[in-house]
């Protein structure tokens, strides 16, 4: 009798922030409930709703309804897991070159089509840029294959006839003619 006459005066002198907040709680869990009429679906934005609130609303166990206190204590953990992982990601490799040196790059091979990678990396050194030759090579466009091009195989099908005579007539000549002066 005595414990029940002191929760009484506990709860009707309670400060106006922690009603203010048990009613937020009680509000969250009757919207889930009044959207679900079998099974509660829950969003992600019910889940860091319900952590958050187990930060600032101290008697956050006696207001619940919905979960377990257990339930949500897991939401908490999962949400600070994700966020340490997320912190303590790290960056590997190399850091990105600034967008002026790929710009330059790109500039050096256009005014210099014969110029390579290795090229256009020892002139990066000259003007102080310490970047790889991989790195210029990777930055450098590509040059457009180029068809016209003959092939050997189709070189030799179109000139085999004067292949053959030009090697049919040098046969015929004398060594010694070949070499008089």
């Amino acid at each position: 009798m005595l414990s029940s006459f002191l929760s009484f005066c506990l709860r009707f002198f309670r400060s106006r922030i922690q009603l203010q907040l048990e009613i937020i709680f009680l509000q969250e869990q009757l919207e889930i409930l009044a959207r679900t009429s079998t099974r509660s679906r829950l969003r992600p934005s019910d889940r860091i709703f319900f952590s958050v609130m187990t930060d600032v609303f101290s008697s956050w166990k006696e207001a619940l309804l919905v979960f377990k206190p257990e339930t949500i204590i897991h939401w908490h953990r999962q949400s600070l897991r994700l966020l340490w992982r997320r912190k303590s990601r790290s960056e590997a490799g190399r850091p990105k070159i600034p967008r002026a040196q790929i710009d330059l790059i790109q500039r050096m091979a256009a005014d210099n089509p014969l110029w390579g990678a290795p090229r256009i990396h020892g002139e990066l050194l000259k003007l102080g840029i310490d970047i790889s030759e991989s790195t210029v090579l990777r930055y450098m466009p590509k040059k457009a294959s180029k068809t016209s091009k003959q092939r050997w195989k189709t070189f030799l099908k179109n000139h085999s006839a004067q292949i053959v005579l030009s090697t049919s007539s040098s046969r015929q000549l004398s060594p010694s003619s070949c070499c008089t002066s």
